[in-house]
């Protein structure tokens, strides 16, 4: 008796459908779990649904207790579930909008049968891949100091991707003109590349 959560990739802030799957040889009535729901995914209220196809009369509470997805399914009358393979509950989760591997573990699970006792089983957990680009800078704020007019400075800046999909900067610019850019064309990032930016101040106008 196995049951098992899927693993899939998703995009960044996407939504999506999480089966948990249970391939079993000996019957059972009733089925529990919790999931721990990573930090920056969302449950959707009332996407949890029982296969049709595996119940007789069953029915499904799901529930968040704290951080975790409960979820239990049961027969009032006793009625095992039908089959012995397949998907049993799905439910939709809001993907996190920082890319990465998750961990969807299925905790404190329970298979119990017509007799009320526990039914020996084994649990495979999921991974969900969240794709996108991610950027990072090495700061926030750039300090030129003094400059005199009619000469220039430059100060630099490391953009960086941390995401696992391209990063695209479409472009660089500047509201004060007195500003630029050599990178200001924009340009194209891997996953876990990076690039030191340059920016050029040539002050016309005296102020600050």
């Amino acid at each position: 008796n196995i049951v098992s959560i899927n693993s899939k990739s998703v995009p960044a802030e996407g939504i999506f459908t999480v089966e948990i799957q249970v391939d079993n040889t000996d019957a059972f009535v009733a089925f529990q779990t919790d999931i721990p729901i990573p930090a920056g995914f969302t449950f959707q209220d009332g996407s949890a649904l029982l296969n049709s196809m595996r119940i007789s009369g069953h029915s499904l509470s799901a529930s968040m207790v704290s951080s975790k997805l409960r979820l239990i399914a049961y027969s009032a009358t006793n009625a095992p579930f039908v089959g012995s393979s397949g998907t049993l509950i799905s439910f939709n989760l809001k993907a996190s909008s920082v890319p990465g591997d998750y961990s969807l573990s299925l905790t404190n699970s329970l298979l119990g049968n017509s007799t009320s006792k526990s039914v020996v089983h084994s649990v495979k957990n999921g991974v969900i891949t969240v794709e996108g680009s991610n950027i990072q800078l090495s700061t926030i704020d750039l300090n030129f100091g003094r400059v005199a007019l009619t000469s220039n400075s430059s100060q630099y800046i490391i953009v960086r991707n941390s995401g696992n999909q391209n990063l695209v900067v479409s472009s660089i610019t500047f509201s004060e003109s007195q500003f630029s850019s050599p990178q200001s064309a924009g340009f194209t990032l891997t996953a876990g590349q990076s690039r030191q930016v340059q920016v050029v101040f040539a002050p016309t106008i005296k102020g600050n």
